[in-house]
């Protein structure tokens, strides 16, 4: 499973969690959010770990989700107006 710019970080996440429920022991949550962030492309990790400071080990999955949705959205701008 790897991440695509088409369908984004919620999809990405979603299947996640699909896959991860039907394993007989799914990972724990700090896991799932460090897997996330992991698989992300290095474009949004330096964004939003970087520049954000967000962290697998500081916050809920939802907040990271939020904040991945938001840095890809801006370099979505970014990208359309060059």
């Amino acid at each position: 499973m790897r991440y695509s710019s088409e369908r984004g970080a919620l999809v990405f996440y979603n299947n996640m969690r699909c896959r991860a429920a039907r394993m007989v022991q799914p990972p724990d949550d700090y896991s799932m959010r460090r897997k996330f962030i992991n698989g992300l492309p290095l474009s949004l990790v330096e964004g939003v770990v970087k520049a954000r400071g967000i962290s697998a080990e500081h916050l809920a999955m939802e907040q990271i989700l939020a904040e991945v949705q938001k840095m890809e959205s801006a370099l979505k701008m970014i990208s359309n107006h060059s």
